[in-house]
């Protein structure tokens, strides 16, 4: 296992290293749908807005204009970019169709990892995993307009799951995280380019599904059928530009209503965090003719607060454990593998370090490295 992980690394790791330096140049096949979306915009710049239906099948022509769907190894968020850089009426009539393919693709994804992955030094998490999974869906249910704001209210639904190689293959305990989001941006029409700023709130709910006690007798986390509830509000500032090597950042905040927790999470879960995150530009990679695509980086560190054990057990205080400093961080890096003939999925290999993000196992200590395949929401 640990040699597949290292090999896949480095498989991925070699593709992104050999043109960091170099920008992504998009091939003729991916220019030729560029120019004719900018043709199409241009064509319906044209159109009278006399009345209310000239106005809405202008908009209409820019939305379809807009939503030309972006050439294989090239996303929507590279799209936005070059928006910003060559700004114009044709780009900026499109943008909220734009901005909103924008906020579709770097939303929450869907994955799937094999094993346990390579559990480093200090990982407390589980061994004896199978697979593990998280179907991610981001439904669309109104949009509008208000204040010079172009809004959309969305249900975002995540739903996890880690089947172990313990006997009958159990699944402990699946993940449901639905909720409801609302995404606003400025409004890009009469202005040269959309603008690069985007803004979400939401509420979510995250649970197990369980209703066994979330202690066992020993006052220990009860992994097989034990509670987990909580239920939080996040706010964030979303950007999409070019700084460097990134072109999608995201700064967030999360705040847990602690009234609707099990008892037992008192005190050893977060009241909530704070996260920066960042999306490298795609890069092309071509590893001697025997495989082609393109490679991104995300990575993103947290710093919680209201979390005052990393183990608290009632029963046996002995076993305490009490938070420190660097219990207070976590660090994740992803790195994204997308072949050139593959559409929605990508290889990926991720590393966590920090506290584990499933429900019920949030006592564990994690420091490993997982890899499997990823959506890639384009």
């Amino acid at each position: 296992m640990k040699d597949v992980v290292a090999a896949l690394a480095l498989w991925a790791a070699f593709g992104f290293a050999a043109d960091a330096l170099a920008q992504a140049a998009p091939t003729p096949e991916q220019a030729e749908k560029m120019n004719k979306a900018l043709q199409e915009a241009a064509e319906c710049a044209k159109l009278p807005q006399a009345s209310y239906q000239q106005q809405t099948e202008k908009m209409a022509c820019f939305a379809r204009a807009a939503s030309i769907t972006p050439p294989s190894g090239h996303s929507w968020t590279a799209e936005a970019v070059t928006a910003l850089e060559k700004p114009g009426p044709a780009t900026a009539q499109g943008g909220n169709e734009l901005v909103r393919h924008v906020m579709v693709e770097n939303a929450e994804r869907s994955y799937i990892t094999a094993g346990s992955g390579w559990r480093m030094n200090g990982d407390r998490t589980s061994g004896d995993i199978l697979y593990e999974a998280q179907v991610a869906r981001n439904f669309g249910w109104l949009s509008g307009e208000a204040m010079g704001q172009k809004l959309w209210l969305d249900l975002p639904i995540r739903l996890g799951l880690r089947q172990l190689t313990t006997e009958s293959l159990p699944v402990r305990t699946p993940s449901y995280n639905p909720g409801i989001r609302l995404f606003m941006a400025p409004m890009a029409e009469g202005k040269d380019a959309p603008s690069p700023w985007y803004f979400s709130a939401g509420l979510h709910h995250y649970s197990n599904g369980q209703d066994g006690s979330a202690a066992t007798s020993s006052g220990a986390a009860n992994v097989q059928n034990g509670t987990f509830s909580t239920n939080y509000f996040e706010l964030a500032a979303h950007r999409f530009g070019n700084w460097g090597a990134f072109q999608w950042a995201r700064a967030s905040w999360r705040q847990h209503f602690i009234g609707t927790w099990e008892p037992f999470q008192r005190g050893q879960y977060e009241k909530g965090h704070v996260t920066l995150e960042g999306r490298t530009r795609d890069r092309p990679y071509d590893l001697f003719g025997f495989a082609t695509g393109h490679t991104n980086l995300r990575l993103a560190g947290t710093t919680e607060y209201g979390r005052h054990y990393i183990v608290k057990n009632d029963v046996n205080p002995a076993r305490n454990e009490t938070t420190q400093l660097r219990d207070r961080v976590s660090f994740t890096a992803e790195l994204t593998a997308q072949p050139r003939s593959w559409k929605d999925v990508a290889w990926y290999v991720r590393y966590d370090a920090g506290y584990d993000y499933y429900n019920i196992d949030f006592q564990n200590r994690m420091n490993r490295i997982q890899f499997g395949v990823v959506s890639t929401n384009y």
